[in-house]
């Protein structure tokens, strides 16, 4: 791997090492990035300056942890915030648990929204300039 006089790694050579040892084909790569071509794939593994935050999203695709070869990776790492669901029904009482849970917090928010929807109405016909043109 080329290292230049900063004693920095070429992000896309390594990249492209990485490409290579996956076992995954160009085109693989390129529609599990969402990429239109090949191309980009081609251009970013000339790159010695790789984006990191591209290179996180090449970590996802392989299944790799470039950590061990750029260093800095791991400040521009964010922790993401896990959504807090509720957890996955055992059994069927659990399900029916859930979806009344849900249920309830739809009609509840339903409610508001007609309750908004009331509220804007009796304004608008309060206040005869917000009437829209129809």
């Amino acid at each position: 791997m080329k290292k230049d006089k900063k004693n920095t790694i070429h992000r896309g050579e390594l990249l492209k090492r990485v490409a290579e040892t996956s076992g995954l084909g160009v085109e693989e790569i390129v529609a599990r990035m969402n990429y239109a071509s090949r191309n980009t794939f081609y251009n970013h593994t000339k790159k010695e300056d790789l984006s990191l935050a591209i290179l996180l999203r090449y970590s996802k695709v392989f299944r790799y942890d470039f950590s061990a070869d750029v260093a800095e990776i791991n400040d521009f790492i964010v922790q993401e915030e896990e959504p807090s669901y509720l957890p996955p029904p055992l059994n069927l009482v659990d399900a029916t648990s859930q979806r009344d849970f849900y249920h309830k917090l739809y009609m509840a928010l339903l409610e508001q929204v007609r309750q908004l929807e009331k509220e804007n109405t009796a304004l608008k016909n309060d206040k005869p300039g917000l009437k829209r043109d129809s």
